[in-house]
C-alpha cells in the first residue's frame, strides 16, 4: 500500500510511515505522541483536499488537510512545443560565439581573453533562465506555525523556512532584475500559451525586515494572484488564533 502523508489532529505535523498500523487503525504521531485512528486520518485527508479549487486551467495542485496544513504544488512546465527551444539555442549559439572569440583572443594574448568573462556570464545565464523556466517545480507547505518554500531545479534547488510570524507582507511585486525572463513562451496543460514578459510580477513574501522569497515565479498571472490572496488569508487566520 502507497504511503499517503497523514497529519496528527493535535500538533498538525506528519505522522511517520513506521508510526501507522492501518491493519491495527492506530496511527502515532512521533512529536507530541498522540494516538489516533489512522482512518480518521484518511478521512480528514480525503475530505479536505476538495475544498480549495485553483484557477481555471490552472496547472497547481492544492490540498489543504486541515485548518493549519495546506500543501500547493506548482508542476515544472516542461517543453510541449518547439518554439519554446529558441531561447536554448539562442543561448548555445551565443556561447559558441563568444567561445571562438575567445580562442582567438588568446592567441593573441591571454590577458586580452579575459574580457570575455561577461559574456560567458550572460550566455550561462540564459540557458540557465530556460532551464529554470521549463523544469523548476515548486512546492509550498504550511504546517502549524511554518511556511516551507521548495524550489526544484535542474541546478541550485533551494529550501526556505519561514516562521508565519515574521511575514510582514505577501503581495504582488515586479521581479528582482536577477530573475526577470524576456519573451520566453511556455504552455499550460491545457496548450494555452503563456508569454514571460519583463516586469512581470509575482507574489512576494517579505518577511524579518525586508527579506524577500518570490514564489510561483512562472505562473500564469491567474495563477499569482488567486495564490498570493490564498497564503495571505492563510497567515491571516493563523495569526488570529494567536490573539
Amino acid at each position: 500500500m502507497e504511503h499517503l502523508d497523514l497529519f496528527c489532529e493535535n500538533c498538525g505535523n506528519k505522522v511517520e510511515a513506521d508510526e501507522i498500523n492501518v491493519k491495527a487503525d492506530i496511527a502515532k504521531c512521533k512529536e507530541c505522541g498522540h494516538v489516533q485512528k489512522a482512518s480518521r486520518l484518511i478521512e480528514l485527508r480525503e475530505s479536505r483536499q476538495l475544498m480549495i479549487v485553483p484557477p481555471v486551467n490552472s496547472d497547481l495542485d492544492v490540498f489543504r488537510y486541515s485548518d493549519s496544513i495546506m500543501e500547493i504544488t506548482s508542476p515544472r512546465k516542461g517543453i510541449k512545443n518547439a518554439s519554446q527551444l529558441a531561447p536554448l539555442g539562442f543561448g548555445c549559439f551565443w556561447l559558441g560565439f563568444v567561445g571562438v572569440w575567445t580562442a582567438g583572443a588568446w592567441a593573441l594574448g591571454g590577458a586580452f581573453a579575459l574580457f570575455s568573462i561577461p559574456f560567458w556570464v550572460v550566455g550561462f545565464g540564459m540557458i540557465y533562465g530556460f532551464s529554470k523556466t521549463a523544469f523548476e517545480k515548486q512546492k509550498i507547505e504550511l504546517s502549524g506555525n511554518t511556511m516551507t518554500i521548495t524550489k526544484t531545479r535542474i541546478l541550485n534547488s533551494k529550501e526556505v523556512v519561514l516562521d508565519l510570524m515574521d511575514i510582514e507582507s505577501i503581495e504582488m511585486k515586479g521581479l528582482p532584475a536577477n530573475k526577470q525572463v524576456t519573451n520566453m513562451v511556455f504552455y499550460d496543460k491545457n496548450g494555452i500559451k503563456i508569454k514571460k514578459n519583463v516586469g512581470v510580477t509575482v507574489p512576494t513574501i517579505t518577511y524579518e525586515g525586508n527579506k524577500k522569497e518570490t514564489i510561483l515565479d512562472y505562473g500564469t498571472e491567474e495563477e499569482k494572484i488567486w495564490v498570493a490572496q490564498l497564503l495571505k488569508n492563510f497567515v491571516a487566520e493563523v495569526a488570529a488564533k494567536k490573539v
